[in-house]
């Protein structure tokens, strides 16, 4: 654990396998080559709080919000990444706020959209980090960028 958000990101390996259906996929894991990601819409799931002002932690259904992934330099600007290195991340959200990740979604995937072998597959590019507040306008959220962290994932996989 890094009280900064450095290097915020970990592995389970199972040891059974896990039963896929309608609501278990597998998402791919990025390429080690380098990959911008930046323009790109890029989903997010969560079970946290929907907005900053609920007390109720826990939600009955999972959601998800579409957000915009942006140069990590945009989030330095917006202030966010001012506490913690730039590496290693993945700015995303809405620059005029209304959506983004909340309070008890960290750990969860930043997601896109890839043809892979001629079919489209969810590729994992980043795992929520931080944020200021929930979806506020201007504040920019950071993910771990999973693509930094691939040759470390290799060695352990």
């Amino acid at each position: 654990y890094n009280q900064i958000g450095n290097n915020d990101i970990g592995i389970i390996k199972l040891v059974e396998e896990v039963s896929l259906d309608n609501y278990v996929q597998i998402a791919c894991l990025p390429s080690e080559s380098l990959s911008l990601y930046n323009g790109i819409e890029a989903s997010t799931a969560g079970w946290g709080y929907q907005n900053e002002s609920t007390n109720v932690l826990i939600s009955f259904s999972l959601h998800n919000v579409k957000l915009s992934i942006y140069d990590i330099n945009d989030c330095i600007d917006a202030n966010v990444t001012s506490f913690m290195e730039s590496y290693g991340k993945i700015c995303a959200g809405e620059i005029n706020g209304g959506k983004g990740t909340c309070t008890g979604d960290e750990g969860g995937p930043l997601f896109i959209e890839q043809l892979i072998d001629g079919e489209i597959r969810y590729v994992l590019v980043g795992i929520i980090s931080k944020r200021i507040g929930c979806g506020r306008a201007n504040m920019l959220e950071i993910f771990t960028n999973v693509q930094y962290y691939m040759s470390w994932i290799n060695f352990y996989l």
